[in-house]
């Protein structure tokens, strides 16, 4: 549904955030009143913006999770640990 979406489309980034969520997804076990941290926000955030230029992604999570958390690494997030 979201590949056949014309990009000028208000609710294609809608639909591409959704499906292209790493943390936190419709479909997941985890508690809905946790709140995801920075990090799973900001690797969510890397692999809706990649879905968005390579939307085949969408269908295969086990390749765009390793890029969507290098983004994130490259941006220059700093880990609580390594600070």
């Amino acid at each position: 549904m979201v590949m056949a979406m014309p990009d000028s489309d208000p609710r294609r980034m809608e639909e591409i955030r959704k499906y292209a969520a790493i943390y936190g997804r419709f479909d997941c076990k985890r508690k809905p009143e946790k709140p995801l941290t920075l990090h799973e926000v900001s690797v969510n955030e890397a692999a809706a913006q990649i879905c968005r230029f390579v939307p085949a992604l969408l269908t295969r999570r086990d390749e765009l999770f390793p890029l969507a958390r290098r983004v994130v690494r490259d941006s220059g997030y700093h880990y609580s640990k390594n600070q």
